[in-house]
C-alpha cells in the first residue's frame, strides 16, 4: 500500500471508531428503537464485508508483482506464446490494480451513519453500500483467483 492509501485507511477507522464510540455510548444511555437497531445490523453488515475484503489488499498487490516479474522474464523470449501470455498477465495486472482502488474509492467515500438521523435514508444508503462493497468483493475475488489460476499455469 501507499502511503496515501494508508493514511486513507486510517482515516476512515478514526472516523467508524468514532461514530462507533458515540453511538456505543449513546446507545448506553438509551434503547435504539426497531428501526435504529435495523439500520445499525445493516451497517453491521456493510462493515462485515469491508472487513473481509480488506486483509485481500495485501494479497492484490504481491500478486501484481509476481505477474509483472513473470511478464519480464516472459518478455525475453522469442516464443510467441509468451508474447500473448505477456497480454493476459497484464489485463489480469490491470484488474488486480481496479480492484485494489475499487476498495480505495469505497473507504474514502463511505459514511458511517448516525442513528439519530432519518432511518428510511440510513437504510437507503447503507444498501447502496452495502451493494458496493459486495461488488468490489466480487471483483476482488475474481481477479484474485484469475492471477492465481495464471499463475499457477505458467
Amino acid at each position: 500500500m501507499t502511503i496515501r492509501n494508508i493514511c486513507y485507511f486510517i482515516a476512515i477507522l478514526m472516523v467508524y471508531s468514532c461514530s462507533s464510540s458515540t453511538q456505543e455510548n449513546s446507545s448506553a444511555s438509551r434503547e435504539l428503537t426497531a428501526e435504529q437497531q435495523e439500520v445499525s445490523d445493516l451497517e453491521d453488515q456493510v462493515i462485515a464485508v469491508h472487513d473481509e475484503v480488506m486483509p485481500l489488499m495485501d494479497k492484490l498487490i504481491s500478486l501484481q508483482e509476481e505477474l509483472k516479474t513473470k511478464n519480464a522474464d516472459l518478455e525475453s523470449s522469442s516464443d510467441a506464446d509468451a508474447k500473448d501470455q505477456v497480454i493476459v498477465n497484464s489485463l489480469i495486472i490491470d484488474n488486480l490494480a481496479q480492484a485494489h482502488e475499487g476498495m480505495m474509492d469505497w473507504m474514502r467515500k463511505y459514511e458511517p451513519v448516525d442513528l439519530e438521523a432519518d432511518n428510511v435514508a440510513n437504510m437507503n444508503y447503507l444498501q447502496e453500500e452495502l451493494e458496493k462493497i459486495t461488488a468490489v468483493q466480487e471483483f476482488t475475488d475474481n481477479a484474485i483467483t484469475a492471477a492465481e489460476e495464471t499463475l499457477g499455469n505458467n
